[in-house]
């Protein structure tokens, strides 16, 4: 089964390489999750609880989700995180709510603490884009990711990163050769100098600037 799960890991590497797609980031993160064992699970679950206590202290509360009614986030001042937010969703025709209690593991382990992490990331996986500044494009994919890396520090986030950045040789975009490059170095380094973003309660910050928000988490936008 195992053997199996890793062929998946490579068939999605080259789907992402050839054609990046969200459905093909969910699968090759699925398949990499899948391989590994609960204690390892459990391992690597007991090491990013430690580096991010918010994220504990958030699943604690038994909080789920966040605000996604895009009308009402909109409807904050201009500047602030829910109406950058909303205003990202709508232009990219993105839904909040694909993301609510989705389930992509078969483990269960350390108290649910490996679901909430993957639940909480898949929510908040386009607010950390407008956070970062980087649009959905597949390159922007790779600034993103790259810096999921620097905060996270999950070779799974690498994994993806590269595999998209693939796409510039695979797929023919040969020009985007050096942006792909400077997106995964500076993703990667923005995320490594930011504050953890792992764990906030995004509904809490909906209402703030934006700009003042990346200053508190000391997110730099030109690194």
């Amino acid at each position: 089964m195992k053997f199996l799960r890793r062929l998946k890991i490579l068939y999605y590497i080259f789907r992402n390489a050839f054609d990046p797609q969200p459905q093909y980031v969910f699968e090759l993160s699925n398949s990499a999750a899948q391989v590994l064992s609960p204690d390892e699970v459990q391992s690597i679950m007991a090491e990013i609880y430690a580096r991010h206590p918010q994220l504990e202290s958030l699943r604690r509360t038994g909080k789920q989700n966040f605000e996604t009614d895009l009308q009402k986030l909109k409807a904050l001042p201009a500047g602030s995180l829910g109406h950058e937010y909303a205003q990202h969703m709508l232009a990219n025709d993105l839904d909040p709510n694909f993301y609510t209690n989705s389930k992509f593991s078969d483990h269960s382990v350390d108290q649910g603490r490996w679901e909430y992490f993957r639940v909480y990331s898949l929510q908040s996986h386009d607010i950390w884009h407008v956070l970062s500044g980087y649009r959905t494009d597949y390159l922007g994919e790779i600034g993103v990711f790259s810096f999921l890396f620097g905060q996270i520090s999950l070779a799974l986030y690498l994994l993806i990163a590269v595999s998209i950045s693939m796409h510039t040789v695979f797929g023919r975009k040969r020009k985007d050769c050096l942006q792909a490059f400077e997106n995964l170095s500076n993703g990667f380094r923005m995320g490594r100098a930011a504050k953890s973003c792992l764990g906030l309660d995004w509904d809490q910050y909906w209402s703030r600037n934006l700009e003042e928000i990346r200053k508190e988490l000391k997110i730099n936008l030109t690194i």
